[in-house]
């Protein structure tokens, strides 16, 4: 028969364990939104205020609501679909704070079809608020 510290244990295993599920797959929707040019991103990262994209290059840094939306808008707009894979990621949880370090490849495919592919490092933060993870920060940079 098991003791209490070690059902705590396995409960807290598994939380965990859904915690990080939850953030990966908040990961791959975010793929997807980019991908497929979905405007319903921007309220997905700014669900409860709190969020800043940041971005390699200059003006890259969107603290608000409206420089979010802007920078978001420009991409969408904008004629060559960005295709985000990230398979390599490493997610850590320590209390309400939970984060992804991603290793992967950012496409840039053109209407004509051609493509450019460029290594891509994202750090991801996220908060769970009441049983809810948020979105609080995603930096993304191509290093080379």
């Amino acid at each position: 028969m098991a003791d209490m510290s070690s059902r705590a244990a396995d409960a807290e295993s598994a939380e965990i364990a859904i915690g990080a599920d939850v953030i990966s797959a908040k990961l791959d929707l975010f793929a997807e939104m980019i991908r497929t040019k979905d405007r319903g991103l921007i309220d997905e990262l700014w669900s409860d205020g709190g969020f800043c994209l940041v971005g390699s290059e200059a003006g890259e840094i969107c603290p608000t609501r409206e420089t979010v939306e802007a920078k978001l808008e420009a991409i969408f707009t904008n004629p060559a679909t960005l295709v985000l894979e990230v398979p390599r990621r490493r997610i850590r949880l320590a209390g309400t704070a939970g984060w992804i370090f991603g290793e992967g490849i950012l496409r840039r495919r053109d209407a004509a079809g051609g493509e450019e592919a460029r290594q891509y490092l994202l750090i991801c933060i996220f908060e769970n608020v009441a049983g809810a993870w948020h979105w609080r920060q995603f930096f993304g940079s191509e290093p080379y």
